[in-house]
């Protein structure tokens, strides 16, 4: 099902330009047209001719999904995504 205009803009929606949003995400174009094309970050709207945007809390939405890193040695509940370390046994 595609969204139609009225599902997307509501009043107070903020654009933001193609390097905006690279700056707030931090990642290469290269990768956003990935993301977006597998589905997994918010797509650009059409905002006349050639020029695209992306919806400011379409963006925000991405990153608050983003899941969060454990520090290292901290037992919070959140998975540490670091290398595991290898247990070494003891030689009895």
């Amino acid at each position: 099902m595609t969204e139609s205009s009225e599902d997307v803009v509501r009043p107070g929606v903020r654009l933001l330009s193609k390097g905006e949003m690279l700056d707030k995400v931090g990642v290469t174009y290269p990768t956003v047209w990935k993301l977006m094309c597998e589905g997994a970050f918010p797509r650009a709207v059409v905002v006349g001719g050639s020029k695209n945007a992306w919806l400011e809390h379409e963006v925000d939405a991405w990153i608050a999904a983003l899941p969060r890193r454990r520090l290292k040695g901290h037992d919070d509940g959140v998975p540490y995504h670091g290398k595991a370390k290898r247990k070494v046994e003891a030689a009895a």
